[in-house]
């Protein structure tokens, strides 16, 4: 009987339904269309657009309730816009085009997030479904392991043959190990977070089950730069906690637990982690990638060479194609200088967001903000070894997470100020009250 009421209670709002349809999806390539590589259509979309169109209804046309924009929509705007500028210097214009189209989408979700998800109930939706994204993702990459092969997942719309069977990395429902981890370490933090802070039992194994999957999955992708991501985000956040007085003696035997467990993981995998690290080692390919980028940054500073346009560039002058391992470095020479200037700006806004969102008192939504902070910590030091942002779905949840960091302190306030109407329609329904009761208290004397 509970089964039936929460189906009909997810399917009761046709706007959340949609919501969860689209976050659930969104980590597979399930899609129709491709150029190159790149899928034109994936099976999220559908729901992106169903969202959009539901929104746009239940306010007649956006006429009714207010469209928040806040002071990340002109750094967020004003990088699609310049990413679509520099498409006029491309040398491919359909794929910078279609890079154009990928970002617009992105920004499409966040500008809804930012919006929609301004009650707690739906900023639960969205944890909840990204939770369920990182571990399915984890037990996959766990059980990619533990075969030795892909599962059959290409059946769900990805290629597996960049598993590198050798040193046994894993991909989960992406085309390569790096990808795959860059999904986890955004979203990792937030689980960690939730499992310190939230006091129910079921919580704590709920959360507690998702970071041990997802840490699990992580381990066995090999990225290097995801690895340096976690850690560094992991000291970051304990930094803040530290900050904020939030250290108690029972969190910091969890954190010791925590480092015991790793230092054992890490001993016994050593020999997969040393080969690992002894891959490539001497850099040559990286070097020659970056000489590569700062030439053309060079002739392309201002508006770039287009987006997704760096690899004819490198082919044509150095018959080498690889795309540079830093996504700053790449954003800003397929965008130039002002392009790189204005993520960096949009990226400050949502870090000072989540780091706002960490002082809130509320368990939940300060656990969220913490999350949110670490996810961008870990994600934004991986990305200086590697061009992941560069991939659709990367940047979807790049700007997911953002939306959430802007979402906590906008409900908290909405919160306050619903409690505070409460209260004043309460007084002023007993001010209209008092002189009745006082009238029958005479006549009953």
């Amino acid at each position: 009987m509970k089964l039936d009421k929460r189906i009909n209670y997810i399917f009761k709002d046709k706007e959340l339904l949609f919501l969860r349809a689209y976050l659930f999806l969104l980590p597979f390539n399930l899609g129709v269309g491709r150029i190159e590589s790149i899928r034109l259509i994936f099976a999220s979309d559908i729901f992106l657009y169903l969202l959009l169109l539901t929104w746009f209804l239940k306010t007649r046309g956006f006429q009714r309730g207010k469209i928040y924009t806040g002071p990340t929509m002109v750094p967020a705007t004003l990088t699609v816009i310049w990413g679509g500028i520099s498409v006029a210097f491309a040398i491919s214009q359909v794929m910078g085009g279609l890079a154009v189209f990928l970002f617009i989408k992105a920004y499409l979700i966040y500008f809804y997030l930012i919006n929609r998800v301004n009650t707690r109930e739906k900023l639960k939706i969205v944890v909840d479904y990204l939770m369920a994204g990182i571990a399915i993702q984890g037990l996959l990459g766990i059980a990619q392991r533990a075969t030795g092969g892909p599962l059959g997942l290409d059946k769900l719309g990805e290629s597996m043959g960049r598993m590198l069977s050798n040193i046994g990395r894993v991909v989960g429902t992406y085309y390569g190990p790096n990808r795959y981890a860059a999904h986890l370490i955004l979203v990792i933090p937030m689980a960690i977070a939730l499992f310190m802070f939230l006091r129910k039992r079921k919580d704590k194994y709920m959360y507690g089950a998702v970071t041990m999957l997802s840490l699990g999955g992580l381990f066995f992708s090999l990225s290097r730069s995801s690895w340096a991501g976690m850690i560094v985000s992991l000291f970051f956040m304990v930094l803040v906690l530290g900050r904020r007085g939030r250290i108690s003696p029972r969190l910091m035997k969890t954190m010791v637990v925590v480092l015991i467990v790793m230092i054992v993981i890490g001993a016994v995998f050593w020999n997969t982690i040393e080969r690992r690290f002894e891959r490539g080692a001497d850099g040559t390919h990286r070097v020659t990638m970056i000489n590569i980028a700062f030439k053309l940054l060079q002739d392309n500073f201002l508006f770039g060479v287009g987006l997704f346009n760096y690899q004819f560039h490198s082919f044509h002058l150095f018959a080498f194609w690889h795309p540079v391992h830093n996504t700053y470095l790449r954003l800003a020479v397929e965008t130039g200088i002002p392009g790189l200037l204005f993520f960096l700006w949009f990226v400050f806004y949502l870090i000072r967001a989540a780091y706002r969102g960490t002082k809130l008192k509320d368990p939940f939504l300060s656990s969220v903000a913490l999350g949110c902070l670490g996810g961008y910590v870990a994600f934004l030091v991986a990305v200086n070894f590697g061009p992941m942002y560069q991939h659709y779905r990367m940047k979807a949840f790049f700007w997911v997470i953002g939306a959430l960091a802007i979402a906590v302190r906008r409900i908290r306030k909405n919160e306050i100020v619903a409690k505070y109407k409460m209260k004043m329609k309460k007084e002023n329904e007993q001010k209209k009250e008092a002189p009745r009761i006082q009238a029958k208290h005479i006549t009953n004397r």
